[in-house]
């Protein structure tokens, strides 16, 4: 059921386009934060957030939908940490630990109108996200933790074509369910969700978005 949303984005991309319409790949960076585990992401690398970069393959369905695939990977590099109970103290133990986050996610979307110049739309997707842990402790690799969740979203989002550029913005909320939770710190905190908010700017390529043409005035006599 996870993969059923990326496989329908696949076939859906690579059907046959209506004349005029085409792919356009773009490229995007932003911020994203593990708000539904805030309080382990804390602990261990002192913040929730951090830098996010990913890339997809847009195709429009008629004049009003389009479907993305695409893929953007998160990391962050902390500390493993000791935390008695949810109010205890934390305690940097001084063991590196790096987290690599990365979701790939299909989005239906609807455009819901132009904005102040700029096309609008909303979409919901699925996919999968790869969680990997890698942590070292006195300088001896600890096992890899690893684990391949499905995951959910919504999108609020937002561009423009200039040419065959399109510039963007994204708002984007995830769930990412039964990833962590089950030690160290995410369970204490009784955190299992590593979804939350992602920001993004995206900057695209391809043919371009065709305006409708003005209507005509009928023929005087």
């Amino acid at each position: 059921m996870r993969a059923a949303s990326v496989g329908l984005a696949l076939a859906l991309l690579f059907a046959p386009a209506a004349a005029g319409e085409g792919l356009s790949v773009s490229f995007d960076a932003g911020w994203s934060d593990l708000t539904s585990a805030s309080k382990s992401a804390k602990a261990v690398f002192g913040e929730s957030g951090g830098g996010t970069f990913g890339a997809a393959i847009r195709k429009p369905l008629g004049d009003d939908f389009f479907v993305e695939l695409g893929a953007r990977v998160f990391r962050k590099e902390g500390e493993r940490v000791f935390v008695a109970d949810r109010t205890s103290a934390v305690f940097p133990l001084g063991h590196p630990l790096e987290l690599r986050l990365i979701p790939i996610q299909a989005t239906f979307s609807y455009r819901l109108g132009r904005v102040l110049g700029l096309d609008t739309y909303i979409g919901l997707g699925g996919g999968v996200a790869l969680y990997e842990e890698t942590s070292s402790v006195a300088g001896v690799a600890e096992p890899d933790l690893s684990k391949t969740s499905a995951t959910g979203h919504a999108v609020l989002g937002a561009d423009r074509w200039f040419g065959r550029v399109r510039l963007g913005l994204a708002l984007s909320y995830a769930i990412v369910p039964s990833t962590l939770g089950a030690g160290g710190v995410s369970k204490i905190y009784e955190e299992e969700d590593a979804g939350g908010f992602t920001a993004l700017v995206k900057i695209g390529f391809g043919s371009g978005r065709k305006s409708s043409p003005p209507p005509t005035s009928p023929p005087v006599p």
